[in-house]
């Protein structure tokens, strides 16, 4: 949370205020 959006959040509340966001990646090619 300390390296995200913090107290302030994001979109209108979209995201809240110290949330912890987690991002689900996937690999399509390896060069």
């Amino acid at each position: 949370p300390n390296l995200a959006y913090g107290e302030a959040g994001a979109g209108n509340g979209v995201i809240p205020s110290n949330a912890t966001l987690i991002f689900d990646v996937t690999l399509v090619d390896i060069n």
